[in-house]
């Protein structure tokens, strides 16, 4: 049985951030989620591709810009906001080099 429905009913009001969310994966969700009735914020390092990502948006999502790589900014912004209802991960940092010298 799809439970899909439901799991949407609770988004309804709640406050959901989408960390990666100026695209892919993290826009879709973004947009299901504020279709749902959630208050979204999305978070991105590039400010432009969070401008863009508004104008494809549901009205009323946010944004900011987050660099998850930079440990001291999202500590800092985690302990200036309320507490969220819901938060997806969805960003990747991309190294490449040799398997030796990864970090």
């Amino acid at each position: 049985m799809f439970r899909g429905r439901h799991m949407l009913e609770k988004l309804k009001g709640a406050r959901a951030l989408v960390i990666g969310g100026s695209s892919g994966i993290g826009e879709a969700t973004a947009a299901m989620e504020a279709a749902a009735g959630a208050r979204v914020t999305i978070a991105s390092r590039s400010q432009t591709r969070l401008e863009a990502a508004l104008v494809r948006l549901p009205v009323g999502v946010e944004a900011c810009a987050l660099d998850v790589t930079d440990a001291a900014a999202v500590e800092a912004f985690f302990n200036r906001q309320p507490a969220w209802d819901v938060v997806v991960l969805s960003a990747a940092a991309v190294r490449s080099g040799s398997a030796r010298t990864y970090p």
